[in-house]
Parts: C-alpha cells; sequence; structure tokens
C-alpha cells in the first residue's frame, strides 16, 4: 500500500513532535502502536543495532507480524 502525500507529511510530523518530547494521545491507539515502534527503533539503533525490516507480515498469514527486525554483529 502506497502512502499518500498527506500520510508521509502526517508521520514526519508524529516523529518531529515525539522528537520534542510529545507524546501521543492516550485514547489514540494506533498512534501508540507508532509512537512504540518509534521509541524501540531508537533504542535499537542507539545500541548498534542495523534495523532491516519493519512491520514484516508472514505470506501464509497476513495477521503475523513481526514490528521490528534487526541485525547486530551477525545475529538477527
Amino acid at each position: 500500500m502506497a502512502l499518500t502525500f498527506r500520510d508521509c507529511f502526517r508521520r514526519l510530523q508524529e516523529h518531529f513532535f515525539w522528537s520534542l518530547g510529545k507524546r501521543p494521545k492516550i485514547g489514540d491507539s494506533s498512534a501508540n502502536g507508532r509512537y512504540g515502534e518509534w521509541l524501540g527503533s531508537k533504542f535499537l539503533k542507539s545500541n548498534g543495532f542495523v534495523i532491516i525490516s519493519t512491520n514484516w507480515r508472514s505470506p501464509k498469514d497476513r495477521r503475523l507480524e513481526i514490528d521490528l527486525i534487526c541485525i547486530k554483529e551477525g545475529v538477527l
């Protein structure tokens, strides 16, 4: 699914505000999920991990998802 310009701008805006310390609202579960993935990726990158893929879905069952796939020193 391709992202529209509006979606790309919204995500860029979210990342900007999150980097300033503003957190998503409590009731917005999708924004909280994106925020958690963003925090997780920042933590892993700062500890030397390289992010290979995000939001990977199984080709056999599209409901199964891995949020972050990382590698460090040859270990996934």
